[in-house]
């Protein structure tokens, strides 16, 4: 499932032919900033993934036997197709998300080892999470799809409180908080050669290099990319807070429960390249760092002269890269059930974002005593 899920994403993303009109850098800017509006509310749910076992409480360590298990949950958070069909339509116009999905939007995923062990004395138990994209999936990306790659990494903890323990009658209710650290990225390059954004200033120092009394700004410079490679990267600290309610019935326990989550989130991508700057007869002045160099010569003698100048994102000689901050609540519903044979149990949950009217969804397989 892990590698269909990976797969998705990957066709999804290199649906586009070929990179054939950009627009101008600030444009550039606002697609990616758009993109990162679409999935910094989604992150949250993401790293809710693992962990979130049917048993509202799963019982002390000190009973018999001890109340304590281990297990590996897969699972995806759906990112809305809007601000990601923005961004592929640009890149290629006339191209969007493959109408099978376009109404779920691009699955992110997440694989977690998850485990749970049962409290001492006081009715509450603690989880973990540990998230990971396994090195043979990334080199199997890396070496079927060139030119493209993607990781992410997932830690989490949580606490719960029996605030009902089950009994012949009544369910399990418990409530919990939990904490997660969330990163992740994809890159790939479906550009078609070079990437150039046009109305740039540049220096011109009209042949008399070091002789600034003659330096003038022309406007019509090109900021060049050099086959570039375009990442979409996202990271998130989440503190959740859940209710659950679960009831074992035979070897079904069905359960549902609501969650709240605070994210301080960033999320965005740029492009990955060598940089260049031409002059407005294509020919090359600049290169790396030099590069840099010179839009920031230019950006510091149009403020001295009082001339305007672009509101440039922020570029390295190594491309250009614009993050964007997205913090607040999300609020979700989860339930499902799982299905126990004696000490191992298989877990099915469906997830729904009340934010972003998304979906998530995830499958388990535990050891529990």
């Amino acid at each position: 499932m892990k590698k269909s899920i990976l797969w998705s994403l990957v066709a999804l993303l290199s649906s586009s032919p070929g990179f054939s009109q950009v627009p101008d850098i600030t444009a550039f800017q606002g697609i990616i900033e758009n993109f990162s509006n679409s999935i910094a509310p989604v992150l949250p749910m993401n790293a809710a993934i693992g962990s979130t076992w049917s048993d509202a409480y799963i019982g002390s360590i000190l009973g018999v036997p001890p109340h304590l298990g281990l297990g590996l949950t897969t699972g995806v958070a759906f990112i809305p197709s809007k601000g990601l069909n923005t961004l592929i339509s640009t890149v290629s116009p006339g191209t969007n998300l493959p109408a099978a999905l376009d109404g779920l939007g691009v699955p992110l995923p997440a694989a977690v080892v998850d485990g749970r062990i049962g409290g001492i004395f006081l009715p509450f138990d603690v989880g973990f999470k540990v998230g990971f994209l396994a090195q043979a999936v990334k080199d199997m990306v890396a070496s079927t799809a060139k030119g493209y790659s993607m990781d992410y990494q997932m830690f989490g903890a949580d606490i719960r409180y029996a605030l009902i323990q089950e009994n012949l009658v009544m369910p399990g209710v418990s409530i919990g908080v939990g904490f997660t650290q969330l990163n992740g990225f994809v890159a790939m390059n479906p550009f078609a050669g070079d990437v150039r954004f046009g109305g740039i200033p540049y220096v011109n120092d009209n042949g008399t290099p070091g002789d600034t009394t003659d330096d003038t700004i022309p406007t019509d410079g090109k900021l060049v990319f050099t086959n570039p490679q375009l990442k979409l990267e996202w990271k998130s600290s989440v503190i959740d807070l859940k209710a659950q309610v679960s009831k074992n019935l035979l070897i079904l326990t069905p359960y549902a429960g609501l969650g709240a989550s605070v994210g301080i989130s960033e999320a965005g991508g740029g492009l990955n390249t060598t940089v260049k700057i031409l002059d407005g007869s294509d020919v090359e002045l600049y290169t790396g760092q030099a590069a840099i160099d010179a839009l920031a010569d230019a950006k510091a003698k149009a403020a001295a002269s009082g001339s305007p100048f672009p509101d440039l994102p922020t570029i390295t000689a190594d491309g250009i890269k614009v993050l964007k901050a997205v913090n607040g609540w999300a609020y979700r519903i989860y339930g499902g059930t799982s299905v126990n044979l004696a000490f191992f149990h298989l877990d099915l949950q469906g997830m729904y974002n009340l934010a972003t009217q998304s979906l998530g969804v995830t499958v388990g397989a535990r050891i529990q005593l």
